[in-house]
């Protein structure tokens, strides 16, 4: 009786398809990092700086028709280093409101269609989405998630680590965590503490800023010593970056 169930579950072992014995493995703790809106200039800098790292990040374009072409020529340098060019709007709006005063095509006609048309004559073929200002509802992830393969929406504050929504979460939508230095919320300790706990639990951060900067001026600014900071810490313990479309295939 022994023997006949050892050889049933060795048969069942040998039969499990390859993928699913893979999924069970634990995840390599890091950070999916993305940077929205239109600061080419201040990104492409900044990658020469935090090259060193191996940083890979995606870069979430918004108002891409105003881009001049050495801008666009920078956007392909990027992307050939690794980076991911996604996509954040045509005009950067507030979905949820545009559609309730206009209607979903209205919303579709005005910021998803030509953001897509002018990224793809560019030669840019977005497969995720962040949302401006957060703003998103349940219809709208719906309306969406037939054209991308990821959604990003925003959370906020510091709450215990363990209930922290910004933690990759094997969906296609997922929440990022602010790090610009000018918001109330901003604390090194505690996005410092959010890796720790990531490295710990084998987890997935997912962070976000807008314009890097050496120092910060102004709103919507992330500052090098953030970034020197959190990437610091993922080289001392091993941690790694992922783009959000890595994201997208590694979803449930």
């Amino acid at each position: 009786m022994k023997i006949s169930t050892l050889l049933i579950i060795a048969f069942m072992s040998f039969m499990m398809p390859y993928d699913i014995v893979q999924a069970q493995e634990p995840l390599q703790p890091g950070i999916a990092l993305s940077f929205d809106d239109t600061y080419i200039n201040e990104w492409y800098e900044a990658n020469e700086v935090f090259r060193e790292y191996g940083w890979k990040v995606t870069f979430y374009l918004s108002r891409f028709h105003r881009f001049s072409e050495e801008e666009i020529a920078k956007l392909h340098r990027l992307e050939a280093d690794g980076h991911e060019i996604a996509a954040h709007g045509y005009h950067h709006i507030r979905g949820v409101d545009y559609i309730a005063e206009n209607g979903v095509e209205a919303y579709l006609d005005y910021e998803i269609r030509p953001m897509m048309s002018v990224m793809e004559q560019n030669n840019f073929l977005p497969t995720t989405f962040a949302y401006p200002y957060g703003n998103r509802n349940d219809q709208l992830d719906t309306l969406l998630l037939e054209r991308f393969q990821l959604l990003r929406g925003t959370t906020s504050g510091n709450p215990d680590v363990e209930n922290f929504r910004g933690f990759y979460n094997g969906s296609n939508l997922v929440f990022g965590r602010g790090i610009d230095s000018h918001r109330d919320d901003y604390h090194i300790e505690y996005l410092l503490s959010l890796l720790e706990y990531a490295r710990e639990k084998n987890k997935i951060v997912i962070l976000f800023g807008h314009k890097t900067v050496a120092e910060f001026t102004d709103r919507n600014q992330t500052e090098y010593n953030t970034l020197f900071a959190l990437f610091d810490y993922m080289k001392d313990n091993d941690m790694r970056f992922y783009t959000m479309e890595e994201l997208s295939r590694m979803k449930n």
